[in-house]
């Protein structure tokens, strides 16, 4: 789903609508990995106008949950303090594993609601996330793929296949 084929308002009132009284949103920390949370309905809706905050965290720290020693950004210097995010509408899914409970990923920003700069640079897996957002937005844009499909031949005959009861003929692959 994208915002071409949903409305804000749609998007908004599938929320309100929604069976769950939780919402789940989540960020990708410098590694690329979604870091979530789950937010009551009513906070969720108030997130949309005004952002929330999330803890910076995801910026000091690996894969593994383990803080890094030489963090500049933020770190045990700063009390990993909650940096300010913006729910991105557009990418709302229903999580179909977990009864359709509704899941957005949002972004950091900063204090004129613009994305943050250093983690467009400093994170390339955001890059590509926001790329591949930009692409979902783009129909014009088409994925590729190929194939190689192969033909077995056996490479007895009928005599042969006698011989051994049957069993076993040897096969080749053979490209075509």
């Amino acid at each position: 789903m994208n915002e071409k084929e949903l409305s804000r308002e749609h998007i908004l009132n599938e929320v309100r609508n929604s069976s769950h009284n939780k919402i789940k949103v989540a960020i990708t920390d410098i590694d690329g990995v979604l870091r979530g949370k789950l937010m009551r309905k009513d906070k969720f809706l108030s997130a949309v106008e005004g952002g929330f905050g999330f803890c910076d965290v995801v910026f000091g720290w690996d894969s593994s949950d383990v803080a890094y020693d030489n963090a500049t950004y933020t770190g045990w210097h700063t009390g990993y303090p909650d940096a300010q995010a913006r729910i991105d509408l557009s990418t709302f899914r229903l999580v179909p594993w977990e009864d359709d409970v509704p899941f957005f990923l949002a972004d950091f920003v900063n204090a004129e609601e613009k994305p943050l700069g250093f983690v467009r640079e400093v994170c390339s897996k955001q890059l590509r996330l926001n790329l591949k957002r930009w692409a979902i937005n783009h129909s014009s844009l088409r994925s590729l793929n190929g194939s190689i499909l192969l033909k077995r031949q056996t490479i007895y005959t009928p005599k042969d296949l006698q011989i051994r009861s049957h069993l076993h003929p040897a096969c080749s692959a053979i490209p075509f």
